[in-house]
């Protein structure tokens, strides 16, 4: 652009730069977080700024903020509509300069490779923009491993989060000071979700949510409704600079150790999808754990290939518990407890009865495990070692103090299994002494070997009953019009350590179908006959007999057998 064009320009548009700053009107588009190994681009760390407004914006004075600290803008250019500005150190400014507009900072951050949050702030503090960019965004194994940026997929969708990101299609690895590459379609048509809630003392709640929200309809206080004796709201506050959290004043305050229930309805998120039903959280007041509250209740140490050991915890009550006041850690021989490692970098309350799992990678947990609850799944950087062979699990509060320990053997599974690997010990009855070699068992085969988040396959308390074997009916008429098409045969037992066998046979006793054969069996389970035979064939009318049978490693043995009719509607 000729000076004279741009001075008549900017005289025309003046007036703009003293115009308040709305929020994205200026994006972060572009992170080059590992430039090495490098691709086509010089191996420098930068990001990129794009103005979207309709109207030329000075960033002189503007922030660039991470978690360790905040530089200003000093003297950086105005920047003009659909146009953008490279961002990196002073030093690298030349190297990048052939891309594009570049401004250098003699302070730039360093970007962390696995992930950080970067805040764009105006010179008022307020926050323009912010990227809580993660090492999956990339959504590619080989651009991962550096030499490639993290590229905005569509500019008028600012607060979308990770769906709006992906590694660059650029044959150099990036397009610094350029339109982006990446022409992946995506809209946003999904509402926001109430995730969790959590104190920060007896009068404030923090709630949070699984993308930005709508500034304005997340500040009405009318879209809360405290329930079970929670104090009203008095007001409601978005949290910069994700403003995916609303903090909420209380008019009273909350009792420790009482859970609370809060009703959220009709927010909004950034894009204008609206809640479509209103979401009930439970939520209350954390406070100090008391002696035999927490206990260890779950170890995997021994994981599939590509999965990840878990640790899962009980609270035992009556006390909420708050995930960030949690370290796990392990132990060598009697020595004290070493390799410390924060559960949650964030408050998270854990209430009573829940059962936290923590793992390094939660995407593979999910992938192998049935997860009952995605919330009390959490993701930490990295776990203590936990050997296959032998290893102690210990779990320690914010002042350094024991809440409980588990010093586990590989030969702590059942005897009887041919693979453990993959396969989690449960605890048994969670009142009984931790340490207690008869107190663990392997995970049933019929949970999955492993239930993390819920209560364990082989759990059992003082109010269990003698064994028992049920049918849900003792007709099935596997005729697909919805009535009696399929026949559950459960099971409960008052002690561990069963193996399994569910035979179907004919009226002259020849076995026509096995649901299970020396299957592994919890203290409570259930196996599924859907009217079939071995062969997948329909089987004809009649008198059939379920034959199980259960051993124990100690020789207790003991058979079932109950008569059901297949019967078909004519």
């Amino acid at each position: 652009m000729y000076p004279w064009i741009l001075a008549i320009y900017l005289l025309l548009c003046g007036q703009a730069f003293n115009q308040p700053i709305d929020r994205y009107v200026v994006l972060i588009t572009e992170v080059m977080a590992d430039p090495s190994p490098p691709v086509g681009l010089p191996p420098v760390e930068y990001i990129e700024l794009k103005n979207i407004s309709k109207q030329p914006i000075l960033l002189d004075r503007w922030r660039l903020s991470d978690a360790s600290g905040t530089v200003v803008l000093t003297g950086a250019p105005t920047l003009l509509p659909d146009s953008q500005l490279i961002v990196c150190a002073k030093s690298h400014a030349a190297a990048l300069q052939p891309y594009g507009k570049t401004f250098g900072l003699s302070a730039f951050p360093s970007l962390d490779n696995d992930g950080e949050t970067l805040i764009l702030s105006a010179p008022d503090g307020k926050t323009i923009h912010a990227v809580a960019y993660q090492h999956a965004w990339y959504r590619n194994p080989v651009k991962s491993e550096g030499g490639w940026s993290l590229e905005m997929i569509n500019p008028q969708l600012p607060c979308a989060g990770s769906q709006n990101w992906a590694a660059s299609h650029s044959p150099s690895g990036g397009t610094p000071g350029q339109p982006n590459s990446t022409h992946l379609p995506y809209s946003d048509t999904q509402a926001p979700h109430a995730l969790h809630a959590y104190s920060t003392d007896s009068c404030t709640l923090v709630l949070c949510f699984d993308e930005t929200l709508d500034s304005t309809t997340a500040a009405t206080s009318l879209a809360y409704r405290a329930l079970d004796g929670l104090p009203a709201i008095h007001t409601a506050r978005p949290v910069p600079p994700l403003f995916d959290m609303v903090s909420l004043q209380l008019l009273g305050t909350m009792q420790e150790e009482v859970v609370y229930r809060i009703e959220v309805r009709g927010l909004r998120d950034c894009p204008g999808n609206r809640m479509p039903v209103a979401q009930i959280l439970q939520t209350g007041r954390s406070g100090p754990i008391r002696s035999g509250q927490l206990r260890i209740n779950e170890v995997l140490f021994n994981p599939r290939p590509e999965g990840s050991d878990h640790v899962e915890l009980l609270n035992l009550g009556p006390g909420i518990i708050d995930a960030a006041t949690l370290y796990l850690a392990n132990r060598t021989g009697n020595g004290p407890a070493a390799n410390l490692r924060k559960c949650s970098p964030t408050p998270r309350a854990i209430l009573p009865g829940d059962h936290p799992t923590f793992t390094q990678n939660s995407a593979a947990t999910r992938r192998q495990y049935p997860v009952a609850r995605l919330a009390m799944l959490f993701q930490m950087a990295t776990l203590p070692s936990y050997p296959d062979e032998a290893g102690t699990v210990v779990v320690l509060d914010a002042q350094g103090r024991e809440c409980d320990a588990f010093a586990y053997r590989s030969d702590d599974h059942f005897p009887l299994l041919a693979q453990t690997e993959g396969v989690a010990l449960e605890r048994i009855d969670p009142k009984k002494p931790t340490q207690a070699r008869d107190n663990w068992h392997s995970a049933a085969t019929d949970a999955g070997y492993a239930t993390p988040t819920t209560r364990n396959s082989q759990y059992i308390n003082s109010d269990t009953l003698a064994g028992s074997l049920n049918l849900s009916q003792n007709i099935i008429s596997p005729d697909m019009d919805g009535i009696l098409d399929a026949l559950q045969v459960r099971y409960r037992f008052a002690e561990n350590g069963w193996t399994c066998s569910a035979i179907i046979a004919d009226g002259a006793g020849r076995p026509v179908r096995h649901l299970a054969r020396n299957a592994l069996c919890g203290t409570e389970g259930a196996f599924g006959w859907d009217g079939l035979d071995d062969r997948q064939q329909r089987l004809p009318p009649g008198q059939y007999y379920l034959i199980f049978e259960a051993v124990s490693t100690q020789g207790k043995r003991r058979i079932w057998r109950k008569g059901v009719v297949m019967a078909y509607r004519r």
